[in-house]
C-alpha cells in the first residue's frame, strides 16, 4: 500500500509539472509481456469523470485501471516496452489493438484524451513499464523538455520503489513457502504452537489471540512484524538472541548482508516500549543481536 502511494504521488507531480491533463503508470510484466494500467492521474476532472461515464454506457465495466494489452500490440507500444524508446503520438495509433476504437473516440471526444507522450520506464536498464502523459493539444518541444527533465529527476525514485516492490514480492512467496513448511512438519508445528500461548516477562505480556502487547496493562501499539519480535523475545528472555535467529524466527529467512530490517524492528519497538515506561530492556549484543534483560540501575 506504501508503494502504491508512492507511485501515485511522483505521478501526480509529473502531470502537474508537465501541464498535462492526464497521466499514466503502466507496469510491463515481462514474463507474460503484458502491460497493464496500474495509476492514473486527473481522475478527478470533470473531463475524465464525463469521458468515463460516457464509455460505460456501451462497456458497463470499463475502468482505465483495468486496461491490459499485449506489448507487442502495435509498432508503438513494442517500441516502448521491448526496445525502450520514448514516443509522441496521437492517441489512435497509440491505442491500435489495445481498446477498442468506441472507447477511444469517446475518450478523444468528451475525455480530451487525443495526444500521449510515453517514455520508458528502466530499472538496471531493462524495461518495466511506462510513465505516460495525455492532453488535447499536441504537446510542446518545452512540454516534451519538461516531462525529459522531470523523469531524470524521478528515475532513481521509481527505481528505488521498484527494487522495493521486487523485495517485497520475495518476502510474500518466502512467508508462503515458511506457512506450507509449517504446516507440513509435526515439529515446526510444534515449534510454532510454542508462540500461540501468552508470555509474561517483568511486566510485558503478549495476546496471541489478538496479536497486541502491553506492559502493566497499558497497550503498546506494535506492528505484526514486532509483535512476533515482543514474543520471540519474551520466549528467550534473559538470553541473547542473534540477528538471523530473529530474521528466521519471525520472517522465515535469514537476514542478508547490507540489509537492515531486524534492526530497524528493534529499533521501532524500543522506542514505543519506552513511550508506556517499559525502558532499556532490550540490549544490544554487538555483533551479534539483542538480548530482553530487566537490569538493575
Amino acid at each position: 500500500m506504501e508503494e502504491s502511494t508512492s507511485y501515485q504521488v511522483l505521478l501526480n507531480k509529473g502531470r502537474e509539472a508537465a501541464r498535462a491533463r492526464y497521466a499514466a503508470l503502466v507496469k510491463l510484466d515481462r514474463q507474460t509481456l503484458t502491460v497493464r494500467v496500474t495509476h492514473f492521474s486527473g481522475t478527478s476532472t470533470q473531463a475524465f469523470l464525463k469521458g468515463t461515464a460516457a464509455i460505460q454506457k456501451i462497456a458497463p465495466s470499463f475502468s482505465i485501471l483495468n486496461v491490459n494489452f499485449p506489448a507487442g500490440a502495435n509498432k508503438l507500444t513494442r517500441a516502448v516496452y521491448m526496445e525502450g524508446i520514448a514516443v509522441r503520438a496521437g492517441i489512435s495509433e497509440l491505442s491500435e489493438n489495445v481498446v477498442d476504437k468506441r472507447v477511444i473516440w469517446l475518450a478523444q471526444q468528451i475525455g480530451g484524451l487525443r495526444h500521449s507522450l510515453l517514455f520508458p520506464l528502466k530499472v538496471d536498464s531493462v524495461v518495466h513499464g511506462a510513465i505516460g502523459f495525455f492532453s488535447p493539444r499536441p504537446f510542446s518541444d518545452s512540454q516534451l523538455y519538461t516531462c525529459e527533465s522531470f523523469l531524470k529527476k524521478a528515475q532513481p525514485s521509481f527505481e528505488k520503489l521498484r527494487h522495493s516492490e521486487g523485495l517485497s514480492q520475495q518476502i510474500r512467496e518466502m512467508e508462503r513457502s515458511r506457512d506450507e513448511l509449517i504446516g507440513s512438519d509435526p515439529l515446526l508445528r510444534m515449534v510454532s504452537h510454542q508462540f500461540s500461548q501468552p508470555l509474561t516477562y517483568e511486566g510485558l505480556t503478549s495476546n496471541p489471540k489478538t496479536q497486541s502487547v502491553e506492559f502493566r496493562g497499558i497497550p503498546v501499539s506494535v506492528t505484526p512484524r514486532e509483535y512476533y519480535v515482543m514474543v520471540y523475545m519474551i520466549f528467550r528472555a534473559n538470553s541473547s538472541v542473534s540477528r538471523e535467529s530473529l530474521a528466521l524466527q519471525v520472517w522465515g529467512y535469514p537476514e542478508t548482508k547490507g540489509n537492515t530490517f531486524v534492526d530497524l524492528t528493534v529499533t521501532s519497538l524500543e522506542k514505543k516500549l519506552a513511550d508506556v515506561g517499559c525502558a532499556d530492556v532490550i540490549h544490544s549484543v554487538k555483533g551479534y543481536g539483542y538480548i530482553l534483560q530487566k537490569r538493575s540501575p
